[in-house]
């Protein structure tokens, strides 16, 4: 995830120093790592089915709270999908420039990529094994060999492979959807959804007795035990198999999404959106985009969602409005930047941006410190409402972190270390 160098006609193929980068696209990386953490939160803090699902009233409280559920509408309408789509985008972003970098140089930029994605996949699975099931950086690993491809083409054919990648997204996610509605109607279903007794004890006796569904009750009342109190070995294979999960049936509902935002990212890049020529795009982006994300993002909240076709249909809307939504963000935050404004804001965030593999991981380790069992046990415990200025807050330590860490070094520590391994293994040095 670096950003551009001049040619200078060296053949050199080397990391760039910070005075080569470009601001706005540091910028928008740590604007984007903010909204990830605010909904990485929910999944942090609550157990599957809560974080992926509608607020439930608190034990022993017929309703919810008016305030869990403006959290609920703010995160799911602002947030949700949209800054996973901008994180995405500027993977692609940063392999497009990383190819133009090594075109000029006259290097392979195939065999350098290649590694450089191996080992991003070690370090994702490390992240989710032994930290958090969440981890986007494994599949970004597994997806971003696309990109390969996507670096060789043409802004117009990649806004059409984009296109029709957010298309199957879209259909797979609201049939997945869809038959997930279908099945909640079903009396036996929903016989297994409300079990009589008792929890069983231990991992594995639960996920059996949950029948292997997270959104089981009995699941749900697992993850509350081994994510808050332990053992480590039941929090440690809760995880374990969540991520597997993630990793399979993930890659089904969003894999596809993903894939279309590294070529839309590509393709912004080579449209120049994030430089002076990209002054038009950037307004389209704001004043037409944005908006008309927003409007569909609001209709997929209306409808009835217990009606198996409307869930499927919002669902598939959901994908296009997020998408939207992302290149709004980002041409918004771009735009600022660029018109010379909040330029000391602009520098803090641009260097959480440069830093972007080191936040993310220091994120997973400051909120599972506080959320699990290992650390302040407070999983399950936290409303929605209150995860949201926790999220800000974190982000904020972090941003200072940066700034202050690049004022001493070049790069984030897990970004030395991604470069050396990158650079050293496939033999790319300048």
């Amino acid at each position: 995830m670096t950003t551009p160098t001049t040619n200078t006609g060296s053949g050199t193929f080397k990391p760039v120093s910070g005075s080569e980068r470009i601001q706005s696209i540091d910028v928008v990386r740590g604007f984007a790592l903010l909204g990830i953490l605010v909904v990485n939160s929910l999944f942090f803090a609550l157990p599957l089915a809560d974080a992926m699902g509608v607020p439930e009233p608190a034990p022993g409280t017929e309703s919810v709270g008016i305030w869990q559920w403006i959290a609920f509408l703010v995160v799911m309408i602002l947030f949700q999908y949209k800054f996973m789509s901008l994180f995405s985008l500027l993977f692609g972003v940063g392999a497009a420039i990383q190819f133009e970098r090594a075109t000029r140089a006259g290097r392979r930029f195939g065999l350098f990529f290649l590694c450089r994605l191996l080992i991003l996949f070690c370090i994702g699975a490390i992240h989710a094994v032994f930290f958090w099931y969440g981890d986007i950086l494994a599949q970004y690993a597994l997806i971003g060999v696309w990109l390969l491809l996507f670096c060789r083409l043409r802004p117009v054919a990649l806004v059409i492979i984009g296109t029709g990648l957010l298309t199957i997204a879209a259909l797979i996610g609201g049939t997945i959807a869809g038959f997930e509605a279908t099945m909640a109607l079903d009396p036996e279903y929903q016989k297994a959804m409300n079990p009589d007794g008792t929890l069983p004890v231990g991992w594995l006796d639960t996920m059996e007795a949950a029948m292997w569904n997270p959104e089981s009750p009995i699941w749900r009342a697992g993850e509350l035990r081994a994510y808050g109190e332990g053992p480590y070995i039941d929090l440690f294979m809760f995880r374990l198999v969540t991520w597997l999960f993630a990793i399979v049936f993930g890659f089904l509902q969003f894999g596809w999404h993903i894939m279309a935002m590294f070529a839309f990212g590509v393709a912004l890049y080579k449209s120049g959106f994030f430089g002076d020529e990209g002054g038009r795009l950037r307004c389209w982006a704001v004043a037409v985009a944005l908006p008309i994300g927003l409007l569909l993002e609001l209709g997929a909240m209306l409808p009835d969602w217990t009606t198996p076709v409307v869930v499927g249909m919002s669902k598939a809307t959901h994908e296009y409005g997020s998408t939207l939504m992302a290149f709004g963000y980002a041409a918004l935050v771009t735009t600022i930047v660029r018109g010379g404004q909040l330029r000391m804001i602009a520098h803090v965030i641009a260097c959480t941006g440069r830093m972007a593999l080191t936040v993310y991981l220091a994120e997973t380790v400051i909120m599972t410190s506080l959320f699990y069992s290992y650390g302040f046990g407070l999983f399950g415990e936290v409303d929605r409402i209150w995860l949201i200025p926790i999220s800000l807050g974190t982000w904020i330590a972090l941003a200072v972190f940066s700034t202050l860490w690049l004022g001493s070094f070049k790069q984030g520590p897990m970004e030395w270390l991604w470069r050396v391994l990158s650079y050293g293994i496939s033999g790319s040095r300048g």
